[in-house]
Parts: C-alpha cells; sequence; structure tokens
C-alpha cells in the first residue's frame, strides 16, 4: 500500500493530480530530466543560474560538488519538491489517501466525493 496525495485546481475543481509519496531515485539520478518532465521548469531555471554564477565567478571547481548534493536532495526531497510545484501551479492538497494503485487512490476519492463529477 502506498500513500497518494490528491491535489485539485484553484481554478478548476475538475482538474485534479495524485501524486504518490516518497522519495524517487529517478528523481536523484535524472533530477534536471525529472524536473522537466513534471514541469518544474522554474527548479531547472534556478540551477543553470547558479551554474552560469559560478562560472563567471571562477568557482567552476564548485559545480561537481554541487551536483553531487543537489543529487541527494533531489532525491531526499522528491515530496517537498512536488507540494511546491503544486503550490506554485495553484493546486491545493484535498485529501490523503492510502491505495494500492494510482487508479484506486482516484476510484477511492470519487467514492469519498460522489456529489462531484470528476469527469473520469
Amino acid at each position: 500500500m502506498k500513500i497518494f496525495y490528491i491535489y485539485t485546481s484553484t481554478r478548476n475543481s475538475e482538474d485534479i493530480k495524485i501524486i504518490e509519496s516518497g522519495s524517487s531515485i529517478y528523481a536523484g539520478i535524472f533530477n534536471v530530466f525529472w524536473a522537466l518532465y513534471h514541469g518544474m521548469y522554474y527548479i531547472v531555471a534556478g540551477l543553470f543560474l547558479s551554474y552560469l554564477i559560478l562560472d563567471l565567478a571562477g568557482l567552476g571547481h564548485l559545480i561537481k560538488i554541487i551536483e553531487v548534493i543537489q543529487m541527494s536532495a533531489f532525491f531526499i526531497f522528491t515530496d517537498e519538491l512536488h507540494r511546491l510545484n503544486m503550490r506554485i501551479k495553484k493546486y491545493n492538497l484535498t485529501d490523503v489517501i492510502y491505495s494500492e494503485s494510482q487508479d484506486s487512490a482516484m476510484y477511492k476519492f470519487v467514492q469519498k466525493n460522489e456529489k462531484v463529477s470528476y469527469g473520469i
């Protein structure tokens, strides 16, 4: 069983995002690509901007150290990055569901909120 966070858009209550809780090894290894895949463009822009500033300041040798820290941070703080991303995209945490899969989490969420049609 896994924990899933259910987010609904503040603009459209039928727009639902389901995010699995927990760390992601893929977020640690492929951190920039993982962030781009999840639409976290501001994080990627911040990383490249920090690399550019370090390089222009003559501290390019620190980039390797920062990359290791970055990999660890993406692995450990996967949930927090998702929460930040949802907050920036104007989504509210609506529910937390304990379920076996994303589909069953959506089913449980809809069952709890029968009064609203979510276009499934």
